[in-house]
């Protein structure tokens, strides 16, 4: 093949517009859409297609659909690797909330489905939104605040579409008993959720991830 200086997320995008069969993807075409994300890129497209995708374009949500199944699958696990140059400013933004609203329309996940449901699933998806905003260098981020105050034994709630929080009904701190909080446990579920997010973002793209801490507000 002739080298295209071109991204994969560009490539895939406009590959997908003729292929939209997940064994066409897997069998015949897999290895031909791995391309360098950081050097020669133009993520136009990604941003394009989602902003088609929110404004209701059916052919957008197939295209989209059809690039989150290959993702899921960790067809692109290889191009979250690529890291942008040491000389570089990068910048990023929260997106899990982005995610999770595509998710929830493309497969009809709810919102605990999404954070809590399958954490390499969760990685995975979140770094393509990056990838399809031209992030360069990749984060993790999850519901910070909310996963600490259900680890501290907060009553949470899991709206189908937004991201979770306390209760408003179940409050777990008042000033009688703000003195009486115990540690969290640490194997509990929010714990063990958060620490497969950690290790299937180290291993997928090879980075340290950012530390991320709750704020008292939060219950």
């Amino acid at each position: 093949l002739t080298p295209v200086r071109t991204c994969s997320i560009c490539v895939i995008l406009n590959w997908s517009r003729k292929f939209s069969s997940r064994k066409t993807i897997q069998s015949k075409y897999r290895h031909k859409f791995v391309s360098n994300l950081i050097n020669n890129f133009d993520f136009s497209e990604g941003s394009t297609l989602l902003s088609q995708w929110q404004a209701g374009d059916d052919v957008a949500q197939k295209r989209l659909r059809t690039l989150f199944d290959v993702v899921i699958e960790g067809e692109f696990d290889g191009d979250f690797q690529e890291q942008p140059s040491d000389n570089a400013v990068c910048v990023t933004t929260s997106l899990h909330l982005l995610t999770l609203t595509i998710l929830n329309q493309l497969y009809g996940l709810n919102s605990k489905e999404f954070y809590k449901g399958d954490p390499q699933r969760y990685v995975r998806t979140t770094l393509m939104t990056q990838r399809l905003l031209g992030i360069r260098k990749l984060t993790l981020g999850w519901p910070v605040y909310a996963f600490g105050a259900e680890a501290l034994g907060q009553a949470t709630m899991y709206p189908d579409q937004h991201a979770p929080g306390a209760d408003p009904g179940v409050s777990l701190v008042d000033r009688n008993n703000w003195n009486k909080l115990e540690t969290p446990d640490f194997e509990g579920e929010v714990p063990r959720v958060i620490e497969a997010m950690l290790s299937s973002f180290i291993e997928l793209t090879g980075l340290e991830p950012v530390a991320h801490l709750p704020a008292p507000y939060s219950l």
